[in-house]
């Protein structure tokens, strides 16, 4: 996902989170990455949900490389809205729980859903 201009993300891990729970990830610099148009937020039900983070990367002929965020409960991240951000399929039996807090700007663009 992509929340545009102006947005920051405060987000806290519920549950202690290993890699075959599909944690949040982000994609390493693409904060930095300039973009001619505005980003598509992808449909989280879409066959391919990374596509529109390829395409970005592609535009800026950048690669991507994801960092997860692995933590224990409590633990969290933020992050601004220019950076690339999703997760992956829980694998695990166990759920997977954050709380996502997206703070705006007065005079923040952030993109329309």
């Amino acid at each position: 996902a992509y929340m545009g201009m102006g947005v920051h993300t405060m987000w806290l891990a519920l549950d202690d989170l290993t890699h075959d729970m599909g944690p949040l990830e982000y994609a390493r610099g693409s904060h930095l990455w300039t973009t001619t148009e505005a980003a598509q937020i992808p449909n989280l039900y879409a066959k391919d949900p990374r596509y529109v983070l390829r395409a970005a990367a592609k535009n800026c002929r950048s690669k991507v490389d994801l960092v997860p965020v692995i933590v224990q409960r409590g633990g969290g991240s933020i992050h601004n809205g220019l950076t690339y951000h999703g997760s992956d399929a829980n694998r695990a039996d166990r759920v997977r729980r954050g709380l996502g807090i997206h703070f705006v700007a007065r005079d923040g663009l952030p993109d329309a859903p």
